[in-house]
């Protein structure tokens, strides 16, 4: 059991730092819930 099980993040950044934090969550367990714009998506 990792120390982040059962716990959502929900993911509405757009920079570098929050793909390396939600990684980082994730890693611990967190299931990450990314949302993105409508139209184009994510820009990286």
């Amino acid at each position: 059991m990792a120390a982040l099980d059962g716990i959502r993040i929900v993911r509405i950044t757009t920079l570098v730092t929050g793909s390396l934090a939600s990684q980082m969550l994730g890693d611990l367990g967190a299931e990450i819930v990314k949302v993105e714009k409508r139209d184009g998506g994510d820009p990286l």
